[in-house]
């Protein structure tokens, strides 16, 4: 299948020939999420030469008109108190699905506060960046009356090993 049969059947609009350059060139990387995460390594890399392809869930905010923007969502809809509507979600670059939080073995639907967009979750949170402690590398412990959690025990690397000097 080619990438305009894909583009096609999973309801992609081409708008011009640079999209279909875009989707017919072979990649050195693929980023999904331009977040605090992805925006890093996808800049490294193509600092270092490498061609990078960022893909992103919700719309970029770069000179988008519709774009809710400058200030928290809830200062920038008329009516804030009552449900805001999806699509004021997106607009804003906020998640507006639902999730659900399974840590105490039952499914319970949350409403995070998660990015979409240029940015992602970084850009609702101001681009700040935490340094992990290091339990946050053995989660499980966190919950000791709850064994049905659905958490890990233990991260596959260590804090010792991230930050070998502290």
């Amino acid at each position: 299948m080619s990438a305009s049969e894909l583009g096609e059947r999973e309801g992609l609009i081409m708008a011009d020939s640079r999209d279909k350059q875009i989707i017919e060139k072979t990649w050195d990387f693929i980023v999904i999420g331009t977040g605090m995460g992805g925006g890093t390594i996808g800049h490294a890399l193509a600092q270092g030469g490498k061609s990078v392809l960022f893909c992103e869930r919700g719309r970029s905010y770069f000179g988008n008109q519709e774009a809710l923007a400058g200030d928290f969502l809830d200062a920038l809809v008329p009516n804030p108190h009552s449900n805001i509507s999806d699509r004021d979600k997106e607009r804003a670059g906020r998640f507006s699905g639902q999730i659900f939080d399974a840590t105490n073995g039952r499914k319970v639907p949350i409403q995070p506060m998660i990015g979409i967009g240029t940015g992602g979750s970084s850009a609702l949170y101001g681009m700040v960046m935490e340094r992990m402690f290091p339990q946050d590398f053995e989660p499980a412990a966190s919950f000791p009356n709850a064994p049905e959690a659905n958490v890990p025990a233990r991260w596959p690397i260590s804090s010792c090993r991230r930050h070998p000097r502290s």
